[in-house]
């Protein structure tokens, strides 16, 4: 680093032919900035740091570009050169810091184990580089450009941390330097440019205006011109004047698309949108974009004037001045590109030339040179546009007071519809450029609304914010129609109003936030929420808005003039110009960094992220510069923050966070602490913005007050976070804790907070509007967290120090200073005057918690309090006791408010009021439509009013304490004189409540002594784990939400963790890891324990005698727990006994007791007096152990010896006096109270131990008389009496449990198997002689009836259009994969064998995709037919689904509408399951028969058959099955109909009854109605479309198929009769499938008879299914040409062309309809050999693709081999690929082609085997031979089907001893030669398990290989990337769209899924951790928790926590796999919304 020397900052040099070029270049390009201009430019400055010589190119390049155009980088030419890695590696010249700057959605690493602090990050590569195996380590994503990677600065890390990377190159030694390899006239050159690059930057926007939203004029815009004109002197040549002028647009975060377009549109005068929304678009992503250039200043300010109307930055400058400011940009991006450059491998020699530049001083370059401004007293107000609250607040209460009054009055307000609240999209607008979607999390949760009415009142109070949804009714146009009318009527009347009133109209400028309620965030951003609601007439609300908009509040002006003169605000005496000698360190000096810094506002959005890293990466390489950069940052904070706070356009671009850089580095924060005074600066910054002067003066004093409107914007809280970055370093903390002038500026600070905000108690009127507001909750933990982090930092503080500033703080708080205008809670605390009142009961100052405001807010006891921690008790000896009661005052308020709120005495106040004290109380607070709860403020706040309580008590007379406690919680009366009624504040039935608060507040104060003892952080951890894991075992989460989050980030947490824990880890799919608490460490649990409620200290408290009954085996009703507390030694006792031991806590304990025992006697109900008896005695026993410990027996003697007067009846006259022993022996001798008894007993047991004389007689008489009056209480019949009805109850209830087990396993025995895979058969024991069919019985949904015979009923179905099944795919991996296939899918394995994890994952070759999924592409589309399997009567159906057509609320009615459906295809959910269904598909009673394939008493010979095959006998069924006439088939329809199953065997007749399907006419209509419909999603318009008939048939086969993929690799059970899988479908599933098929065949039949025109397409599909399979029969041919009229060209395709399965499906239903059942074992056969035919023409063009190689499962003889080879060589010759013969040459690829042939025929028969059960009725049984189960699945079935094996099949084909089946063959490869269309390739399926993506087993591989990925849509790195789980497509998940509303289009994971699958999509959203399911086509979904578990068993969504994550496959293949395969994903959907709001994702 050069030496700076300030003499030499300003010596003049001769202009230099860059600085004439800079000056010209705006003239000679016409200030036109394009890419020719940036071209020249970028030629001329590399000229000039080549010295103008090109052959030092050489030095940067080995060789030189031939040529530089705009976007030339020479970083990236300089990497493209293959030994640059290298050469930097031997060179040992690179940075040992990385200095990476994330980009926004970067993955972002933090390990805890080795980090200084929470902000030490490290990049992906530096984390992999670095060891951190076992630490506890972190992810998160960037949502910023700020953040820099860590590795490398040794302050960051607790322990060295050697990175491969980084920490190589200072391994690598070399005596070269830049200086001696670099020529000195090169160096020069390189300086020189730098520096006239920086200047000429610096001239340019030396001039510009932080201001952009001033009022302009002519003259101002003509002077601005002249005085921006550059220095002859400096740039040789004169600067001409400028007459073309230009209007610029200017980026901001709060005008939407939509109002930018349309004022464009009116200030240019143009009806096209396109141009305003190119300026929009461009002013987003640039941040600003010239709209007009002119010569005419009047016409720019025009358009200025209109659009700066609208609250929009634009200004009007010379286009000169423009242009430049573009060079500037072009300029500094070149300076970027440079500084990652190296010079002869150099690449930190250019970053330190910069370094160097940047710190010296600027000579400005000005024709008229002036002092550049630095003056931000006129700076715009932005931060008025930040948050708007009141005025919606206001808005809010006016609108609903209104309607209010309205609905008083009858108005009608019935309107119902459904809108469509897209929150986050209106988020999405609220700016050009919104920055991270959750940048503003205080700002969003702001506001939460009570109810749903209230919410929706907000949101519509601005009809711009309303998004109409397509669900809306369609009167409701109208309704808008004459709305809009209205309004323009209203708006001319009103126009000479809105013009007058410019100013206000811009500050009620509404944006998003202002117009909608932040509602609860929503899982992503892309996501809408549908829900239901009433809205009100339109004209109504128009009316209500007018009112609003006249009555709403004028915005405050805001001041900053409170002067801070104290003498501890100013700077220290050593802050001298002297004690500075470099210039770069030194306050007094301006250099280039400084003023680069103060310009920021100047900059617009994309250079402001330019200098961002331009003032990282160079200053954060080099340790050195990065202190001076910390330097320079911290001389100009104040102005900085003062800029960012009110004045920032773009505030998340603001250079203010440079702060986590800086000031978290210790050397750093040290050095701008002790050298430069930082924490000063901050303090006033935070003092100036949030305190304003007040509107009066009084008396000449200066009144203050609270910035409300800086107060509630988020940007505050950023002064907040510096101060924390800065407090938590050592070395600060001792600066701090000498410096007492710091304690006084923080006492300034939080003093205007103090007694801020009082609420006071409504006790006769509700409050009448409760707006949760949690901006002041957000506030009070700021405020409590500052307290906290001040007076931590005297933790390590000398007793001096401590003294010093607990004098600072109590002079604060008892002396208050009276300037402050807001409203408060009385502060003053020091009784006005002595009197014996407050000596003797009242030691405090009048005040009533009930009556007068009391406000939660004090910070400075809280700051007071945690100082006292750090200290001795004697250091509290100085002050008096009026001072203590002075400060125990507030918190005593506090206390007492807590209780009176517990005790619903606030109740009026409304639940804003409760919600803030539970935050006010509690570690964490869970709202209402929030996943995570909140962090709340106890630690900070009630826990610190505890210990200062705690702290006062022990100083003070405890008696005197105590009477203050009393006199606060309104007892003393109560306590003194026993007023029992009558409280002048307390209901009677309130008091009890209020009592037992006061006890349980005494055992807190008494018992709770973490602080007092002051306990390490260890033992502490070890308390709070023990309290939270009493009550049993708890998740990860859920622990750590109830421990402070202190103790969490504590880096012993988790070992202490897994220390007192033993882990469970999850089993189930729903499971998570659990931790319970190891049986030592109840020890440490106290019952009565302040963070326990009532109810958790109950069940401690069994917890604890369950423990103790174990253990000492003591009846459990007996055990008694002991006070279980650590004592405090003072002085030789313990530090509360003389609280225990005084007179007034003996009272208390005596009133308690007589209180309790007297409302007992009155009352039935004793739960308060358990409570209160319950609590005194705790205290007695706390009492008794403390006594025990001092070794004294005063407590003792007090029982017996304290006489006080008592009354059973609350009178006076009643004067008998007894001790506490005596109460203690009524509450044995009440049976009211027998809980208590124990506990009684043992007090008493206790005081009997004492040993004392007078104990032992007073218990002796007491005793007896307690057994005397014993004798005469008449309880032990009643007792015996209670408890036998009690034991008849309990016997009853046993009985009805066990009746309803029982019904309830019978109901699961029927539907065990709904929606899973394992399910048994219903056994049946009276089963008929022959076996049949089980068919579902149940009753109706809708009507409950019982669905059988007497009406037709039906099971609830499903048609989708489909793409489940997939094509083959001809690459590498998926060829690879065939081989891998098992050979049966149904084996015993405990997990498919395609089911394991992936350990990691690689990108495609493009990027764009993940390998390891199936190839995208590859799907065959179909319809498929499902069921959830409940039943329902038809007319019932009927009847529900014209319901739901009423019904708008149902979430299925936003699927309807945007997949278009009508009336009889829509869409509706089962009303048990939630299933989506769109059909109800008939079904029978009729029993159905189970048949053998005997049954059909055929002969099996094929050649037979087919020899017997002709179509010229007209009595043989080939003629009918050819036979063109329609009377024929109509003929055969209607018979078939008349059968109750079509399918009915003549062997096996049923006896016919009364056939009910025919009344199911509607059913099958609907069926039809929504297969055609569902049809035309394939075909569209197109005219050659399918016929119904055929539709129906290829649904069935598709649907067939699709189910035998789901039960593949799915075991087989071992209780059926046969192993087939068929019997794992479940008896939902089979009696579905039965149905579906006999609907289909009956819906065939019903249409041909009915229809003539189905008749035609009956007997042509009849056809062409003949003409395939017999194409090589003569008398086909023949046949065909005698018709060739009726056969046209594309009549059907080959059968080798074809899907073989689904042919076979038609073959077969047409056989069954014409009752020729017994032929199908032929034709399945025939289809056997043609699938083997095209197994074989396709796979042969695998064989030499693929290395993959497996050898058969079956072991073939040679003749078998020999004949499958001739077999394929035949095939090859008739199909005209005689040259594939050659590859079954090789010995390898014959083999593979055998296996393969297996691979493809096994899933081939498992299909045919399901269409024999479900259209054939075959039932397949075995003998129980175990010799099958040896065999594979594919032998096994040819076995139960009587097929040929393949062997059988070879030597049968290879030979030609069959020449009838050889001449079928020859026809269908005749055929399949003879077509030449694109179609006839074949199409095999895919035959392996179905398997989505192959995740990776930790989540971070998929992480780390994200950030290389590119969408495959839009070819850009995602910032949120979604992976689809189908193909494996990287695609961006919510990508902004930078257009109006009215133009964005669907994201693109919506039309994507369009591409991929047909509309349902399954996506891994990783940076999220979660799992999309999504509906394309609607745009609905759902967003899960991934199957990623962390270390803890618990799934992360959002990675919340960001512990790493592993894959759970078990949870990955149920919850998505399954819901994929069962093709459920719309359902799951759906099932959903079903409370009424619907999640959609139409942006996503």
């Amino acid at each position: 680093m050069t030496e700076r020397n300030p003499s030499q900052q300003f010596e003049p040099s001769t202009p230099t032919r860059l600085q004439k070029y800079l000056l010209e270049s705006a003239e000679r390009h016409a200030y036109d900035s394009n890419d020719e201009s940036k071209a020249h430019l970028l030629q001329e400055v590399y000229q000039s740091l080549l010295n103008y010589d090109e052959s030092n190119w050489k030095y940067f390049l080995k060789k030189q570009p031939q040529n530089i155009t705009s976007s030339f980088s020479l970083s990236n030419a300089q990497r493209a050169d293959p030994e640059y890695f290298d050469e930097l590696q031997n060179k040992g010249t690179g940075s040992e810091v990385c200095g990476h700057v994330f980009r926004d959605g970067e993955v972002i690493y933090r390990c805890k184990t080795c980090g200084a602090d929470s902000t030490c990050v490290l990049c992906a590569p530096c984390f992999r580089s670095t060891n951190h195996e076992g630490h506890e380590t972190h992810v998160s994503i960037s949502t910023s450009f700020s953040g820099v990677c860590d590795c490398g600065d040794p302050e960051a890390w607790k322990v060295d941390l050697p990175c491969k990377i980084h920490s190589s190159h200072s391994e690598i030694k070399d005596d070269s330097s830049p200086e001696k390899c670099i020529p000195s006239e090169l160096q020069k050159s390189i300086t020189e440019t730098v520096r006239i690059v920086l200047d000429f930057v610096l001239d340019v926007f030396s001039c510009s205006s932080n201001n952009l939203k001033a009022q302009q004029s002519i003259e101002g815009i003509l002077a601005d011109e002249e005085a921006s004109r550059l220095s002859t002197t400096k740039y040789g040549s004169v600067d001409k004047s400028c007459d073309v002028f230009r209007v610029m647009l200017w980026n901001d975060e709060f005008n939407t698309f939509e109002g930018v377009v349309s004022c464009v549109q009116r200030a240019v005068n143009t009806a096209s949108e396109s141009f305003g929304l190119q300026v929009a678009q461009r002013v987003d992503s640039i941040g600003r974009f010239s709209i007009k250039t002119s010569t005419s200043i009047e016409e720019l300010l025009r358009i200025a004037r209109i659009i700066s109307s609208n609250n929009l930055a634009v200004n009007v400058r010379s286009a000169r001045d423009f242009f430049r400011e573009d060079d500037c940009s072009t300029l500094l991006h070149w300076l970027e590109d440079l500084l990652d450059s190296h010079v002869c491998f150099f690449p930190n020699y250019i970053q330190t030339v910069f370094c160097n530049e940047m710190l010296k001083q600027w000579s400005p370059g000005l024709e008229k040179p002036t002092n550049p401004s630095l003056n931000f007293n006129n700076l715009p107000l932005e931060i008025a546009n930040d948050d708007d609250s009141e005025d919606e607040f206001y808005a809010a209460e006016e609108l609903l007071g209104v309607i209010a009054n309205l609905e008083n009055n009858n108005m009608p307000t019935d309107i119902t519809g459904m809108e469509v609240e897209d929150n986050d999209a209106e988020a999405a607008e609220t700016g050009f450029n919104p920055g991270p979607e959750n940048d503003d999390e205080d700002d969003e949760n702001a506001i939460t609304m009570d109810s749903e009415a209230e919410r929706e009142l907000l949101n519509d109070l601005d009809d711009e914010n309303a998004i109409d949804s397509p669900m809306n009714d369609v009167n409701d146009e109208q309704d808008e129609e004459e709305e809009e009318a209205e309004e323009g009527e209203q708006g001319e009347d009103n126009g000479d109003f809105q013009e007058n009133n410019g100013g206000q109209g811009n500050a009620d400028q509404t944006t998003p936030e202002q117009a909608t309620t932040p509602l609860p965030p929503p899982p992503n951003a892309g996501q809408t929420v549908v829900t239901i609601r009433p809205e009100f007439n339109p004209q109504l609300l128009n009316n209500l808005r007018q009112i609003i908009t006249s009555r709403r509040r004028p915005r405050p002006n805001m001041t900053f003039q409170v002067p801070l003169q104290d003498e501890y605000w100013q700077k220290p005496a050593s802050y001298k110009p002297s004690k500075f000698k470099d210039i770069a360190e030194s306050p007094y000096h301006t250099l280039r960094l400084d003023y680069l810094l103060l310009f920021d506002l100047k900059f617009w959005k994309e250079l402001r992220t330019l200098l961002s890293r331009l003032y990282v990466v160079p200053f954060n390489r080099n340790l050195a510069f990065k202190r001076l950069m910390g330097i320079r940052f911290a001389i100009h904070y104040k102005h900085l923050a003062t800029a960012f706070v009110l004045a920032d356009r773009e505030p998340d671009r603001s250079v203010m966070f440079l702060s986590v850089q800086l000031f978290t580095t210790p050397s750093i924060a040290e050095t701008v602490v002790q050298d430069y005074d930082l924490l000063t600066d901050i303090n006033s910054a935070a003092v100036s913005l949030l305190v304003q002067p007040s509107g009066g003066d009084t008396e000449g004093a200066q009144k203050i007050k609270l910035n409300e409107q800086v107060l509630k914007s988020r940007r505050t809280f950023n002064l907040f976070h510096d101060l924390k970055y800065l407090l938590q370093v050592p070395q600060v903390k001792k600066i701090i804790t000498k410096d007492s002038r710091y304690m006084h500026q923080w006492v300034d600070l939080l003093r205007v907070f103090q007694g801020n905000s009082p609420q006071k108690r409504a006790t006769h009127s509700h409050v009448q509007w409760d707006i949760t507001r949690l901006k002041n909750i957000f506030l009070l933990l700021r405020l409590a967290e500052l307290s906290e982090q001040v007076a931590s930092c005297y933790d390590t503080a000398t007793s001096s120090d401590l003294h010093q500033a607990i004098q600072v703080l109590i002079k604060a708080i008892v002396d208050p200073k009276d300037d402050v205008s807001d409203p408060r809670e009385p502060l003053d605390c020091i009784p006005n005057g002595s009197s014996d009142s407050y000596s003797s009961r009242l030691p405090l100052k009048p005040f009533s918690v009930s009556a007068d405001p009391i406000s939660l807010n004090h910070p400075l006891h809280w700051a007071l309090a945690t100082v006292l921690s750090n200290c001795d008790s004697d250091i509290l000896d100085s002050f008096n006791e009026e001072t203590f009661f002075a400060l125990i005052d507030h918190p005593l308020r506090v206390i007492a408010f807590l209780m009176q709120v517990d005790a619903n005495l606030w109740v009026r106040n409304g639940h804003n009021l409760l919600l803030t004290t539970r935050f006010y109380r509690q570690l964490y607070v869970y709202l209402q439509d929030f996943r995570e709860p909140f962090p709340g403020n106890r630690e900070y706040t009630f826990d610190k009013d505890i210990l200062l309580i705690q702290k006062i008590l022990s100083q003070v007379n405890p008696d005197t304490g105590l009477k203050a406690i009393l006199q606060r919680f309104e007892f003393t009366d109560w306590v003194f004189d026993r007023k029992y009624d009558g409280h002048e504040h307390y209901d009677s039935e309130k008091i009890p409540k209020l009592l037992g608060s006061l006890l349980k507040f005494l055992i807190t104060l008494i018992t709770e002594r973490e602080s007092l003892l002051k306990m390490s952080i260890q033992d502490t951890i070890r308390v709070r784990l023990a309290h939270e894991l009493c009550f049993g075992p708890l998740t990860y989460s859920a622990l750590i939400y109830k421990i402070s989050s202190n103790l969490v980030e504590d880096s012993s947490f988790d070992s202490i963790r897994e220390e007192m824990t033993n882990y469970k880890p999850p089993d189930g799919l729903h499971d998570f890891g659990l931790y319970t608490l190891k049986d030592e460490y109840f020890d440490l649990i106290n019952p009565y324990s302040s963070y326990y409620s009532k109810n958790e200290r109950e069940e401690a408290e069994a917890v604890m005698k369950k423990r103790l009954s174990d253990k000492y085996n003591v009846p459990l009703e007996s055990a008694v727990i002991e006070p279980n507390f650590q004592f405090l030694d003072k002085n030789g006792q313990d530090i509360f006994f003389a609280l225990v031991n005084s007179d007034v806590f003996y009272l208390v304990l005596l009133r308690a007791l007589e209180y309790a025992l007297l409302i007992s006697d009155k009352q039935e109900d004793v739960d308060n007096s358990e409570t209160i008896i319950n609590e005194a005695l705790q205290l007695c026993l706390i009492a008794s152990r403390i006594n025990d410990f001092t070794g004294s027996t005063t407590f003792y003697t007090k029982h017996f010896l304290g006489q006080h007067p008592i009354s059973t009846d609350n009178q006076e006259s009643d004067h008998s006096s007894y001790c506490l022993a005596e109460l203690c022996l009524k509450v044995v001798k009440s049976s009211k109270l027998k809980s208590l008894h124990p506990k009684a007993n043992y007090m008493l047991d206790v005081l009997k131990r004492s040993g004392t004389a007078t104990c032992a007689s007073i218990l002796q008489h007491a005793r007896v008389n307690s057994e005397e009056s014993s004798v005469e209480e008449p309880g032990a019949d009643e007792i015996k009496r209670v408890e036998e009805k009690k034991r008849i109850a309990l016997e009853k209830q046993k009985s009805i449990m066990q009746q309803f087990r029982a019904q309830q396993a019978s109901f699961m025995a029927q539907n065990t198997d709904f929606n899973v895979e394992d399910d048994d058969e219903l056994v049946d024991t009276s089963r008929p002689p022959f076996k049949q069919h089980e068919h579902l019985h149940g009753n109706c949904l809708l009507c409950q009836e019982s669905c059988n015979e007497e009406a037709p009923y039906g099971m609830l179905a499903t048609v989708n259009k489909s793409s489940f099944l997939r094509e083959t795919a001809n690459t590498k991996e998926a060829l690879q994969e065939l081989f891998t296939i098992p050979s049966s899918f149904n084996a015993q394995l405990p997990d498919r064998l395609s089911g394991e994890k992936a350990e990691t994952v690689a990108l495609h070759e493009t990027k764009t995709r993940i390998l390891g999924a199936y190839p995208v592409n590859h799907n065959i589309e179909g319809l498929y037919v499902s069921s959830c399997g409940h039943l329902m009567h038809t007319r019932c159906f009927d009847t529900y689904a014209n319901s739901r057509l009423l019904r708008r609320s149902d979430p299925s009615t936003y699927i309807n509408d945007k997949h278009k459906t009508t009336p009889a295809t829509r869409y509706f959910m089962c009303p048990l399951c939630g299933y989506l269904s769109n059909v109800i598909i008939p079904t029978t009673h009729t029993p159905r028969l189970c048949l053998r394939l005997n049954d059909y008493g055929v002969d099996r010979d094929l050649e037979a058959f087919l020899r017997s095959f002709s179509f010229k006998n007209n009595e043989t069924f080939n003629h009918h099955l050819f036979s063109t006439s329609n009377d024929v088939v109509r003929n055969v329809a209607e018979k078939s109909l008349n059968r109750p199953w079509i399918n009915t065997s003549q062997s096996a007749v049923i006896p016919k009854e009364e056939n009910v399907m025919t009344d199911n006419g509607d059913a099958l209509q609907r069926y039809f109605s929504v297969m055609e419909f569902s049809a035309s999603k394939f075909h569209g318009d197109n005219p050659s479309k399918g016929s119904l008939s055929d539709e129906m048939l290829d649904s069935l086969s598709y649907s067939l198929a699709s189910v035998e993929v789901i039960y593949r690799g799915t075991p087989t059970s071992q209780n059926h009769d046969a192993q087939i899988w068929i019997n794992d479908i479940g008896s939902i599933n089979s009696a579905f499938l039965l149905s579906f098929a006999e609907t289909v065949m009956k819906g065939l039949c019903r249409k041909v008879a009915s229809s003539t025109d189905a008749a035609s397409d009956f007997v042509r599909t009849q056809n062409r299914q003949v003409c395939k399979l017999f194409y090589g029969k003569s008398d086909v041919k023949e046949y065909m040409l005698q018709f060739s009229n009726t056969f046209k060209a594309d009549f059907f395709k080959p059968l080798l062309s074809s899907n073989i399965f689904s042919e076979f499906v038609k073959t077969i239903t047409l056989l069954i309809i014409n009752e020729q059942q017994s032929h199908s074992l032929y034709y399945a056969e025939l289809y056997y050999i043609a699938h083997i035919c095209k197994i074989i023409l396709e796979t042969s063009s695998y064989l030499e693709q693929t290395d993959a190689f497996a050898e058969p499962s079956i072991e073939y003889s040679d003749t078998a081999k020999g004949a499958f080879y001739q077999f394929c060589c035949n095939v090859f010759r008739a199909c005209g690929y005689e040259e594939r013969c050659r590859i079954l040459d090789s010995s390898v690829a014959f083999s593979r082609l055998l296996t393969l042939v297996e691979k493809f025929m096994l899933p081939f028969l498992r299909r045919v085997s399901l269409v024999y059960y479900c259209l054939l009725n075959v039932n397949f049984e075995e003998s129980g031979n175990g010799e099958l189960n040896e065999n594979t699945e594919l032998t096994h079935l040819c076995e139960l089907l009587e097929l040929p094996t393949l062997s059988e099949m070879y030597i049968r084909l290879g030979n030609q001893q069959f020449p009838e089946q050889l001449q079928v063959i020859n026809g269908w490869c005749q055929q399949f030669a003879e077509d030449n269309s694109s179609a006839s390739k074949p199409r095999l399926e895919f035959p392996g398990v179905y398997e989505l993506l192959k995740l990776p087993s930790r989540l971070e591989n998929l992480m780390d290989i994200m950030q290389e990925s590119i969408c495959c849509m839009c070819h850009k790195t995602p910032v949120l990337p979604a992976v689809c789980l189908q193909c494996g497509s990287v695609v961006c998940f919510s990508a902004r769209q930078t257009t109006t509303a009215a133009q964005r289009q669907p994201g693109e994971c919506n039309v994507h899924s369009r591409e991929c699958s047909d509309g349902i999509g399954i996506y891994f959203l990783i940076k999220m951790c979660g799992i999309l399911f999504l509906d394309g086509i609607s745009g609905a979904g759902m967003v899960v928790p991934a199957p990623y578990l962390d270390i803890h068993g618990e799934t992360d969504f959002r990675l919340i926590r960001g512990c790493p994550q592993f894959l759970s496959q078990k949870r990955y293949d149920h919850a998505v796999r399954n819901a994929w395969l069962r093709q459920m994903v719309l359902s799951l959907i759906t099932r959903s919304g079903d409370s009424g709001s619907l999640q959609v994702y139409d942006m996503a």
